[in-house]
């Protein structure tokens, strides 16, 4: 029996003429809604914002906060054993809470790494619940995703065009945007160009397997699909980050693989031809910027001193490691979050230890499950999806993002795309 009918038949005069009583044909529909509309807006904040801080609110978290109301409701009905799971795994890695402060680290750091890794989980679990073995909606969140992110890259743009009209540095922008929302984002002048690496950027080479790969599954025009490539490889470029470079580029190989053979691939490729021979000389000169000693040693020098103070860290507590906040005094990257490290993964070895990383192993593999045993994909297809998520972990060797709310949305996107059916009809032209 479905829920309209229990509320129809509770109350029989909701439906009766003029002068009766008025009672709500179906309150699950209206929470399902507000579910449904505060998870979009909750997408869109992770992906635009720079931080989750505007004028002093964190709008992130209270979106989160305002989400988990209706997300409780919705998945109590769908899936009421699940609750169960929904108090178990953030009360086991309190243990590491305990551990951190144990081990004499402040409140504040090991309260802020557990919020980041409770809201890691629990926003992936959101986008899953939201999707909830629906095609509609998991197209429209893949399209969401892919749409929020081309919106930075023109964001990206507009910052370029400014810059050229303005005569103000990139650079100097970025440091005004820092400013305004209490963040260090990271910049790099070059000569009329500069570096534009926004937190979400780590979406760009998702988004573009997706374009590429999936534009009938997406229900992309082609003209739309070469929009979406162009200001999203763009927004890549001015990343000015190797891993993002190579990712991006491994991404659209992997899309052209695993899509089907259409003349409009044979296009973009000719554009990209094009294009790279127009700017040969420009693009030449960022990557031999981008690659040259004097920019590469700084930051190579600075991880592998991370990576050798970080092993003698794990070294100390290989086990069960020092806590959540925990750091080591020897290499401080932030002085405002020094438990946050290039190397992430190292460093979350020395905070929770092997158990600790046994622990989100299983639950990587939980989550994924579906990705690795349907039988409606290819196994070329699922191949790539797999080897996407393995590159995205892998890049925590070189950067801080696979924790934090943002970060949840980039394992969401792959579980959607692993949920994904592959659609034998034709996207319109």
């Amino acid at each position: 029996m479905n829920n309209s009918t229990q509320t129809d038949r509770a109350f029989p005069g909701a439906a009766s003429g003029a002068g009766a009583l008025q009672y709500p044909r179906n309150p699950v529909n209206l929470v399902d809604r507000i579910f449904a509309v505060v998870f979009v807006v909750y997408i869109i904040s992770l992906i635009v914002l720079p931080t989750g801080n505007v004028l002093g609110v964190n709008v992130k978290l209270l979106l989160f906060l305002a989400l988990m109301p209706p997300a409780l409701d919705r998945c109590l009905r769908q899936e009421p054993s699940s609750a169960a799971w929904l108090l178990a795994i953030p009360t086991l890695f309190s243990f590491w809470v305990l551990l951190g402060l144990l081990n004499s680290f402040p409140l504040s750091l090991v309260l802020a790494e557990y919020k980041d890794l409770i809201t890691t989980l629990a926003g992936s679990w959101l986008i899953a619940l939201f999707i909830a073995q629906s095609e509609a909606r998991t197209i429209r969140f893949l399209r969401l995703v892919v749409y929020c992110v081309a919106a930075i890259g023109a964001v990206k743009i507009a910052i370029l065009y400014y810059s050229f009209t303005s005569g103000v540095s990139v650079a100097e922008i970025i440091r005004g945007i820092s400013r305004a929302f209490g963040v260090e984002l990271v910049t790099l002048d070059f000569g009329d160009f500069g570096r534009v690496e926004f937190i979400s950027d780590g979406l760009i080479p998702l988004c573009l397997f997706a374009v590429v790969g999936l534009r009938v599954e997406l229900g992309l025009r082609r003209v739309t699909m070469l929009l979406l490539l162009a200001v999203s490889v763009f927004s890549a470029v001015l990343t000015f980050s190797r891993y993002l470079w190579v990712f991006s580029t491994l991404a659209i190989c992997m899309g052209l693989v695993s899509a089907r053979k259409e003349p409009i691939h044979l296009l973009f490729l000719a554009v990209a031809a094009t294009v790279t021979a127009m700017f040969y000389d420009l693009l030449y000169a960022m990557i031999s910027f981008r690659f040259s000693d004097s920019h590469t040693d700084d930051s190579d020098f600075a991880r592998n001193e991370q990576k050798s103070a970080l092993a003698t860290f794990f070294e100390e507590a290989p086990v069960f490691g020092h806590g959540l906040g925990s750091y080591t005094p020897q290499v401080i990257r932030s002085e405002t979050l020094p438990y946050s490290y290039e190397n992430q993964l190292l460093a979350l070895a020395g905070q929770i230890g092997i158990v600790g990383l046994l622990l989100l192993s299983g639950l990587l593999l939980a989550y994924y499950r579906k990705l690795i045993a349907t039988r409606h994909h290819s196994l070329t297809y699922k191949s790539t999806v797999m080897a996407l998520l393995l590159t995205w972990i892998l890049g925590g060797l070189l950067n801080p993002g696979l924790i934090s709310s943002t970060a949840a949305v980039s394992y969401g996107f792959l579980w959607a795309l692993g949920g994904l059916r592959r659609s034998p009809e034709r996207a319109p032209d």
